[in-house]
């Protein structure tokens, strides 16, 4: 990486977290995690700092009356499902003597290029071009079976749920979010 992030390493572990029975969503977070809090995370090389990092991310069916679906100049093939994905991340970088100013820049700036970039990525290895990645993917074939069918199992309740009356915002406040009993976890 350039400076001031050179001598920068980002060590984190993913949990997904699937409800989609019970909120109908898959939430996935990643933690960066201490030697001291996991054992299989290695020491800290030397004239190395890490950084410390937290993603939570949120995917699930887009409603058709989202701000920012209204907002998006994409034309979608009618009856095309749209999944929402929210994202929330926390970056120190520990580089106090950069301005938050430009890291808050930086990191929104990085943050859209690296969507892009995952998003093109997917598009490579689907279409042939990316044979590491697909080797990689047949070595865990379990995890991304795992992800796929609950991907389509998602689709499947989104197309549900727009066949059905929509409801009022009064409505959808007014009801309970319903407790998780049992999580499916993943780990990534």
């Amino acid at each position: 990486m350039a400076w001031p992030l050179k001598n920068r390493e980002v060590v984190y572990h993913v949990i997904a977290t699937d409800m989609l029975e019970e909120e109908g969503c898959i939430a996935v977070v990643g933690i960066t995690e201490t030697p001291e809090e996991n054992p299989d995370v290695p020491e800290v090389p030397p004239g190395f700092r890490r950084i410390d990092f937290e993603a939570d991310i949120l995917i699930r069916g887009c409603p058709p009356d989202h701000p920012l679906l209204k907002k998006s100049n994409h034309t979608y093939p009618e009856g095309e499902e749209v999944m929402l994905i929210t994202l929330k991340n926390f970056v120190d970088a520990h580089v106090s003597f950069v301005p938050l100013t430009i890291i808050n820049f930086v990191t929104r700036t990085f943050m859209s290029k690296l969507w892009s970039q995952l998003l093109q990525v997917a598009e490579e290895i689907r279409g042939g071009k990316r044979p590491e990645h697909e080797e990689a993917i047949r070595t865990r074939r379990d995890i991304y079976e795992f992800v796929e069918s609950r991907l389509s199992e998602m689709v499947k309740k989104v197309k549900e749920n727009s066949k059905s009356k929509p409801e009022t915002k009064e409505e959808e406040n007014s009801k309970p979010m319903t407790e998780t009993k049992e999580e499916e976890k993943v780990e990534v």
